[in-house]
């Protein structure tokens, strides 16, 4: 069996899928291997277009966000939303405006008012992706202009946080809290 993972190493999704596949084998629920490939490039697109290129096959499940309806809206890829089928939404995503512990600021609002008056940095696992449509919309609230840096998974942008090299990311509480 193949649980593939559309995000890059560290990410919710991979965490998910990992857990799900720890309580199916210590459960014997299955007799074959399960195996996680990690195929986050392109936004997640490359797992999306290996999920479509397994089609028919049922021993092949993609853990994607929601980036299998949002990407064909923005981006060129090699399929369409209606050849993907959809199994089951198993968990509710929470994402959280993240910032150092020594950050200036302390609310969201304090975080917003100071994007409207000066350059902010945040950081996120892809770009096109929710960490970016996130930032997008405190632009808007804000009226800023705020500076998007994509990295190559939640782990890194997580690390760069804590590091100080960006001001603020928008992740789940499982790929930001270690950090």
């Amino acid at each position: 069996m193949e649980f593939v993972v559309t995000v890059g190493a560290g990410g919710g999704d991979g965490i998910f899928a990992r857990t799900i596949e720890t309580v199916i084998q210590k459960h014997n629920l299955v007799a074959q291997q399960i195996v996680v490939p990690i195929k986050g490039g392109g936004s997640g697109a490359e797992g999306f277009v290996h999920g479509k290129m397994g089609a028919g096959d049922a021993h092949r499940v993609v853990f994607g966000t929601s980036n299998q309806w949002l990407l064909p809206l923005v981006a060129k890829v090699g399929w369409k939303p209606e050849e993907l089928t959809p199994v089951a939404a198993l968990a509710f995503d929470e994402f959280l405006l993240w910032v150092r512990q020594d950050a200036p600021w302390k609310t969201a609002a304090d975080f917003v008012a100071a994007a409207k008056a000066g350059t902010m940095k945040m950081g996120g696992s892809k770009s096109k992706d929710l960490d970016e449509t996130l930032v997008r919309l405190i632009d808007k609230a804000a009226g800023a202009k705020v500076t998007y840096i994509p990295f190559k998974s939640v782990g890194e942008a997580a690390v760069q946080l804590a590091g100080g090299h960006i001001d603020g990311n928008t992740n789940n509480p499982a790929e930001n809290v270690g950090q």
